[in-house]
């Protein structure tokens, strides 16, 4: 968590260089990549490589590895062609220039952004904080340095972009030693075999994923044709100062604390009171910058950024009161994956997409941006407020039953 803090502070110092090094226009050209890009990153492992925590014999585990590998090549290589033959219509919708740039860095973005996953959920496994800790650095420091140098020696000719690979790449080369360490790739277990075994990660967490990324980047979608690239590109910086620290913090809750459950549940200790403790803490640490950050988005974008994202300040005031309950939901989205309600998760996902899906369209019908994104920030507080309220309750029937078991 110190850690992530530190790659945050960073970041952010540097971001007001990037900020006046890219237009808004660029920043939506980004968002229009990486809502393709994100697309293969999703299914390139299948989601097996969530499965990484819960086999008790490492041999198994490395053969899930292998797996998620095989599956990640192949994925990487279809993301290439398919994104090449179908360039001119992409093109279209989104009233861009698909440069052919952007198709020879797809594949390569797709292969290293899933290999990260994959390792960062071994070194979980292993419990290795500390190369978790560095690999994050890497990645969150990597970029935005490698998004100015790019933009100086290239004349600004997709940096952002280009940096996502170089960044990715890094991050996923110092984790692979950990590969070789324990020779994983020597697993005598067959993959048909673990295959069988964890096929409900592809059956139910793979859609479960697809819809969320979907649900996610629907305001991209829908919005880009509607409003243009620097709407969008301002909807992006708002939601990428906030979304993406969120989501990191939410990632150092999840590493330890997804394994810690793991190991209580299997050894029959409680868990139901560390996770309220939890979700209280966070409430009292989250509250007061929400609001800071609320009353004053609009004046901090203007002085930090420059005056000519004010706009995404606005926005942000939009979408904060959902991103609070992103920051508290976050941390805890292995509960389905733990106690095997995949199912379940995977309904409330595709109902969010649906409400997002209506009030967007709603939004751009009435070509009135600000309603759509009030409407999709009060869909996410709802669903999320429902859906931590649902782990809570799974969770306690699961402590009552197995305390039931074991008398």
């Amino acid at each position: 968590m110190s850690t992530n803090v530190i790659i945050q502070i960073i970041a952010f110092g540097l971001s007001p260089i990037i900020s006046r090094m890219y237009t808004a226009e660029e920043f939506g050209h980004l968002a229009v990549f990486m809502s393709i890009a994100g697309f293969f990153i999703i299914i390139a492992t299948s989601r097996f490589e969530l499965a990484l925590i819960l086999p008790e014999e490492d041999d198994e585990a490395h053969a899930l590895i292998k797996l998620s590998f095989l599956i990640n090549l192949i994925i990487s290589m279809l993301s290439f062609l398919l994104v090449y033959f179908f360039k001119d219509h992409i093109s279209n919708y989104y009233q861009v220039d698909f440069s052919l740039t952007w198709v020879y860095l797809l594949p390569f973005i797709v292969f290293f952004s899933a290999s990260f996953f994959i390792l960062i959920n071994y070194s979980n496994r292993l419990k290795n904080y500390n190369s978790q800790a560095i690999s994050q650095a890497v990645l969150g420091i990597s970029n935005p340095i490698s998004t100015i140098v790019l933009a100086a020696q290239n004349g600004f000719q997709f940096g952002m972009i280009k940096a996502v690979f170089i960044s990715n790449f890094l991050a996923s080369i110092f984790l692979s030693k950990e590969l070789f360490k324990h020779k994983v790739f020597c697993s005598s277990v067959k993959l048909s075999k673990v295959f069988k075994k964890y096929y409900h990660f592809p059956l139910y967490n793979l859609p479960h994923a697809l819809v969320n990324f979907l649900s996610n980047s629907l305001p991209i979608f829908l919005l880009t044709p509607a409003f243009g690239d620097m709407a969008i590109g301002f909807f992006t910086m708002a939601l990428g100062k906030v979304f993406k620290p969120i989501n990191l913090f939410g990632g150092s809750i999840y590493q330890v604390l997804s394994k810690k459950i793991i190991d209580n549940i299997q050894n029959g200790k409680p868990i139901y009171n560390q996770v309220v403790k939890l979700i209280k803490t966070l409430i009292l640490v989250g509250i007061i910058p929400f609001v800071l950050l609320f009353i004053f988005a609009p004046t901090i974008f203007s002085f930090i950024w420059g005056e000519e994202w004010f706009q995404s300040g606005v926005y942000l005031r939009y979408l904060l009161p959902w991103l609070f309950f992103v920051y508290l939901v976050g941390g805890l989205s292995f509960m389905p994956n733990v106690l095997k309600e995949q199912k379940n998760a995977l309904g409330i996902e595709i109902v969010h997409l649906i409400l997002r899906f209506i009030v967007l369209f709603y939004g751009v019908y009435l070509n009135d941006i600000k309603l759509a994104l009030i409407l999709y920030s009060a869909v996410g507080v709802v669903i999320l407020s429902f859906t931590l309220t649902w782990y809570l309750v799974i969770l306690k029937k699961n402590e009552i039953a197995f305390i039931k078991l074991k008398k």
